[in-house]
Order: structure tokens, then C-alpha cells, then sequence
């Protein structure tokens, strides 16, 4: 089972995408949206922005973030952006229902395993 900064963190990356049109973490966009708690467990495990100068705190926010290395939390990592994206999808729809909507094509659960294969560095174009 997702724990709740994950889920917290699939509900804002999608957020993000949502009011943005870019589909990626934007972790200040996260910082700036995100409960105590999640910032708290962003704190505890050194990924808050004001971390972001220091080296030994590099690599993969993500990865830290989210037990990618577990298939079963990977894919209910994934299920649960879904269901938030069709969430924000649908409300999108009931607000306009007299408009086209037009939005950015959602993201793969390819490019999540990718990233999470390729433990986090940047994937190949």
C-alpha cells in the first residue's frame, strides 16, 4: 500500500500538470502545494530546496520519495496518478461541458518505469 506522501506526491505532480500543461516534478511547485506532513517527510529525508546546494544530497528526489524498487508500490504509484489525472480530467469536463477541452496528452507509466530503471538519471533521448 502507497503511503500517504506518496500519495500526497502523485496527487500533486498531476496538479502540477493540470494547472501547467508541463508534464514533469516540479518540486517547488510540490514545496509550495504540499501538506506539513509531506513536507516534513520531504525534510526528513533531505529534498526540500534548501537542500539543493549541498552534494551529498544529489541525485534522484524521486527515488527518495517513492519505493520505486518495489514492482507492487511502482504500480500503485502509477494507479494512483491515474486515477488523480482522470480526476482532474473530469472536472475539467464538467466545468467546460459546453467547450472542447483540449489538454496535453497524459503521461505513460512507461516513462515512470524508465525513469525508476534507469534509477533516476536523465533517460536516454
Amino acid at each position: 500500500e502507497l503511503n500517504a506522501a506518496e500519495k500526497e506526491l502523485s496527487y500533486l505532480r498531476e496538479k502540477h500538470d493540470y494547472e501547467t500543461g508541463r508534464h514533469c516534478y516540479d518540486w517547488n511547485f510540490i514545496e509550495d502545494y504540499a501538506s506539513e506532513n509531506l513536507l516534513h517527510e520531504m525534510d526528513r529525508k533531505r529534498i526540500l530546496s534548501k537542500y539543493d546546494q549541498l552534494p551529498e544530497f544529489g541525485g534522484s528526489k524521486l527515488l527518495r520519495m517513492v519505493r520505486m524498487d518495489n514492482p507492487l508500490i511502482l504500480n500503485l504509484y502509477e494507479e494512483e496518478r491515474e486515477k488523480n489525472r482522470l480526476k482532474f480530467h473530469n472536472s475539467t469536463i464538467s466545468k467546460n461541458s459546453n467547450q472542447v477541452v483540449s489538454s496535453a496528452p497524459p503521461c505513460t507509466r512507461v516513462d515512470t518505469r524508465a525513469y525508476a530503471a534507469n534509477q533516476g538519471r536523465p533517460l536516454p533521448t
